[in-house]
């Protein structure tokens, strides 16, 4: 059965007042999300900076590179056309503000899933309740500080992107808006690998459904699959990060353990730990987290019994397993459960808008859904207590002092305990 079908079916031309209201909507969703995005570290934007790798690898091979290079070289193992592109488009204007063309082209991209779920032609979009529901979903759901306003990754926000696309394309897309969103899928799929690893999952639903619409995006997804493929083979050089570490068997224990409490735990209650007791309300939160998480269970349970939502689940279960293998020796990490997390939620959610289902069972997914948003909602700011502090140095202040000789590189975020990051600059230009 396809996912988020079932429940709302196809009507007749809607009058003009519901669509006017439908419009409204719209728009009162992407502004609010734009709000969030912005006021969410509001000092990275009247402030913007470079973030680790964005600037240490993709900005200074671009300063030291032709254009087309810096727009075709590989890093970090993998081909990633964005950050090469904003990295690129940041050499172009003056230095001191060079942070500002990175920032507004993460954040842009960041804004993307929202754009298509909330903009969606698909027939459950047409429930207002449902409609909010999925938006928030997307907006909170697995938002991980180290995912904010980088380009390095965006590509987990693109493989979100493509995750709501799979949810999108469960009905029959007007030609151009399908033609944009297999553009996005591509943009996805060449910025990173994880998008590519929704190539399956659509291939599997075009072998059983033969919509047009997954079979171009098998094809597109299918094609940055290989290319991807391809790079990681050439760049043998970047390859040691991701080498086995000595004690695989201990790595893959650790990362089946993280990835467990990813697909269980993390989709609902977040990066919930002990240092959030300490928080305001940590404690209430920690056992709405509990009730939430066992509530998901109940519905998962379901959903595996029964569809629909299968699809949605098993998505979720392929990107967030072969991420973790492949992330740098098994380390895993939030920032991989982003799109994960939030196919496990709507999966969840589509048990809760299924008048076909047990009360209790519908009941249950409810409530998981409903925490899910409240708890990744409050988690929302203080999952960036992590990758953001005040004290970090102000790139246009490290410029100003590098080029007075008082900074031999200027320093970036972040500036953990355990690592400076800097950024050799080209001698050249140190004079304005």
């Amino acid at each position: 059965m396809r996912p988020w079908k079932s429940v709302a079916a196809s009507t007749p031309r809607e009058p003009i007042e519901r669509m006017n209201r439908r419009t409204l909507l719209t728009l009162v969703l992407l502004a609010g999300a734009a709000a969030a995005l912005v006021l969410r570290v509001p000092e990275v934007v009247l402030e913007p900076r470079f973030w680790a790798e964005e600037a240490r690898v993709y900005f200074v091979y671009a300063l030291n590179n032709p254009a087309g290079s810096a727009l075709l070289a590989p890093h970090q193992g993998y081909y990633s056309l964005v950050p090469n592109l904003a990295t690129w488009l940041a050499t172009l204007v003056p230095l001191e503000t060079a942070p500002a063309v990175t920032t507004a082209a993460a954040l842009l991209v960041q804004f993307v899933p929202v754009l298509i779920v909330a903009t969606s032609t698909a027939a459950w979009s047409r429930d207002p309740g449902r409609l909010i529901v999925t938006v928030l979903v997307v907006l909170l759901v697995g938002a991980a500080g180290e995912l904010h306003a980088t380009t390095t990754n965006s590509q987990f926000h693109l493989a979100l992107a493509a995750a709501v696309i799979f949810v999108e394309f469960t009905s029959d897309q007007p030609p151009m808006r399908r033609t944009l969103l297999i553009l996005v899928l591509v943009l996805g799929g060449i910025t990173g690998v994880q998008a590519t690893l929704l190539a399956p999952v659509f291939a599997w639903r075009w072998w059983r459904d033969r919509q047009r619409q997954d079979a171009a995006a098998t094809v597109a997804l299918g094609a940055c699959l290989v290319l991807q493929i391809a790079v990681v083979m050439a760049v043998s050089g970047e390859a040691d990060r991701f080498a086995a570490p000595g004690d695989i068997a201990k790595a893959l224990l650790g990362s089946l353990e993280d990835l467990a409490k990813g697909l269980l735990i993390y989709p609902i209650a977040g990066g919930l730990g002990p240092k959030y007791l300490k928080l305001p309300f940590g404690v209430a939160f920690l056992v709405l987290g509990t009730l939430g998480v066992a509530a998901a269970a109940v519905a998962q349970i379901a959903i595996l019994r029964r569809g629909p939502g299968r699809d949605l689940i098993a998505a979720a279960w392929l990107i967030a397993i072969v991420s973790f293998i492949g992330s740098p020796r098994m380390a895993g990490g939030d920032r991989y459960l982003e799109a994960s997390s939030v196919l496990i939620v709507l999966a969840i959610a589509v048990v809760a808008f299924d008048t076909g289902r047990n009360r209790l069972v519908r009941t249950a997914a409810g409530t998981a859904v409903l925490i899910a948003i409240v708890m990744n909602g409050w988690l929302y700011g203080v999952r960036t207590s992590d990758v953001y502090d005040p004290g970090w140095p102000v790139w246009r202040q490290e410029v100003s002092a590098w080029r007075a000789g008082e900074r031999a590189e200027p320093r970036i975020h972040p500036q953990w305990a355990d690592g400076v990051w800097t950024v050799p600059l080209p001698e050249r230009l140190r004079t304005p």
